[in-house]
């Protein structure tokens, strides 16, 4: 009951008098870094807005600074990396080819920036590697799975074994809008079944007692409308996602359960299912 308070309480502080988020890194690739339309800084404008609306601080840095925003503030570090996949931000070289691509690769970014907070968006320059087979070829979602499990495994074991006090946000890709119907539906399972492993990999990761974050932007992006080319955020779909990001950076400053508390949470929600179907019965 005192964590709960607790957290009621830093919610209220912080839409009163704001978050000192500190050093913020926000990894990915071109929807991070904008592309074109009429979101050119894609989410990470409104996003800044919002935060000084809020009357929070934060610092964004990063490997690279796309000029300033559009209030002047020259604050437009990030680590939108655009056409890169996951192992590319990693390791810093061609998924193909294996050739540098000299901009260094996420650990070099977490030194030089050294951020107390990762927003992490990457998972649409990996779909080639299952193109249109997702549904058809019966390995497809379990490869898929385990390709991200060990590459966002990767990027969290590289925050936390740098900083145990970080805070990580893992930020799920927005809903696909393809006029090609193939491509979309093969997309759409698998962001959406990309979805439930990011949360699986979310609880997993807070009872390990780190400060994981999990942001739905597939879910609230679904009914279309968000994009200016089928996959880039258009400015009403970078508004959405920069208020989904804000939620959850706000919910990152809440205290993260002790393993054990998260594990007596569960059991105790699994005692409670099975009364309900006691009663069912």
């Amino acid at each position: 009951m005192k964590r709960i308070l607790f957290a009621l309480a830093l919610v209220a502080t912080s839409i009163s008098f704001g978050i000192d988020f500190g050093r913020v890194m926000i990894v990915g690739a071109s929807n991070v870094a904008g592309a074109g339309g009429d979101a050119p800084n894609s989410f990470r404008w409104p996003l800044h807005q919002k935060l000084l609306a809020g009357n929070h601080t934060k610092d964004f840095v990063g490997n690279i600074q796309w000029g300033t925003f559009n209030d002047g503030v020259a604050d437009n570090q990030h680590s939108g990396n655009g056409g890169w996949g996951m192992y590319s931000l990693l390791t810093g070289l061609h998924a193909n080819t294996n050739a540098n691509l000299g901009r260094g690769k996420f650990s070099d970014w977490l030194d030089a920036g050294d951020p107390e907070m990762v927003i992490w968006l990457s998972a649409a320059n990996d779909f080639w590697r299952w193109g249109t087979t997702y549904l058809t070829n019966p390995n497809a979602p379990a490869e898929a799975e385990a390709f991200f499990r060990n590459y966002y495994g990767q990027a969290l074991d590289t925050t936390f074994n740098r900083n145990p006090n970080s805070k990580f946000l893992l930020l799920s890709y927005s809903h696909p809008e393809y006029t090609d119907q193939v491509s979309n539906a093969n997309r759409t399972a698998m962001y959406a079944d990309h979805n439930t492993l990011m949360q699986t990999m979310t609880a997993e990761q807070r009872a390990l007692g780190r400060n994981v974050t999990y942001v739905d932007l597939f879910s609230i992006t679904a009914g279309g409308g968000f994009t200016h080319d089928q996959t880039h955020l258009n400015a009403f779909g970078a508004n959405i996602a920069a208020d989904a990001i804000l939620d959850g950076m706000i919910q990152s400053h809440q205290p993260v359960p002790e393993p054990a508390t998260m594990t007596g949470i569960a059991l105790a929600l699994g005692a409670i299912a099975a009364r309900r179907r006691r009663r069912q019965a």
